[in-house]
């Protein structure tokens, strides 16, 4: 069961001692529309904190969110920047409708707040945007680590980190860069083994490892996703 305790944050409290699984979280957007979470020197921060925290206690997670209806939209700018970084972040995570699609604020009348609640977008959708969410909502849900598992930062620049889960006898990990577009060679041999094949979620592309190395062709976006093909893929 999910409640809305306005304000509340990253803590567990006496609302988890009476019934709640999990609660909204509203300190991940913060309450102007680019809140300092989304400052990339806080981001590795942002993420080991939320790991850490959420980690400690399988009774406890958060709910958040980059956009809502009564604190405001994302910046629809930066849709393609903002949906990262939710997407990858440690915890549970919503995307609100028309985020996906670059859904435009509206006209709120009187209530200027109105204008988060637009119709959606259906005939102007941004296929951009639209393709960014689904790669990152694919890989998320293939992929427990990313949302439950331990963050280590392999690397601060340009950023590289990895995400593992060993628990009740499922093992996942995970590998993500954030940077330069182009011809890439990454060390991966604190996420996977030699000779093991690995795909790039973002761009599809297959990847076999040799001597812990990859060398990657990032897409233009900066992004690359990285994860182990099994048989069951």
């Amino acid at each position: 069961m999910v409640g809305e305790v306005w304000g509340h944050g990253l803590q567990k409290d006496y609302y988890f001692d009476n019934g709640f699984d999990a609660l909204i979280n509203f300190t991940f957007q913060g309450l102007h529309k680019d809140g300092s979470v989304y400052k990339k020197d806080k981001m590795d921060l942002i993420y080991k904190n939320y790991a850490e925290v959420l980690n400690s206690d399988d009774e406890f997670n958060l709910l958040s969110y980059i956009s809502q209806h009564d604190t405001g939209l994302y910046n629809r700018k930066k849709l393609v920047e903002g949906g990262t970084y939710l997407m990858l972040l440690p915890g549970a995570v919503m995307v609100f409708y028309g985020d996906e699609t670059a859904r435009p604020y509206g006209d709120g009348g009187s209530d200027a707040t109105q204008g988060t609640r637009s119709f959606m977008n259906w005939d102007s959708i941004d296929p951009e945007v639209l393709e960014h969410f689904q790669k990152l909502g694919q890989f998320r849900n293939r992929n427990i680590a990313v949302g439950a598992g331990e963050h280590t930062m392999l690397q601060e620049k340009p950023y590289v980190f990895m995400r593992n889960y060993n628990q009740d006898g499922i093992e996942n990990t995970v590998l993500v860069y954030e940077g330069e577009s182009g011809d890439v060679t990454l060390d991966v041999s604190k996420a996977f083994s030699d000779k093991a094949t690995v795909r790039d979620a973002y761009t599809g592309t297959l990847y076999t490892v040799k001597d812990g190395k990859v060398t990657l062709a990032v897409h233009e976006n900066g992004l690359a996703l990285l994860e182990e093909v099994v048989k069951e893929d």
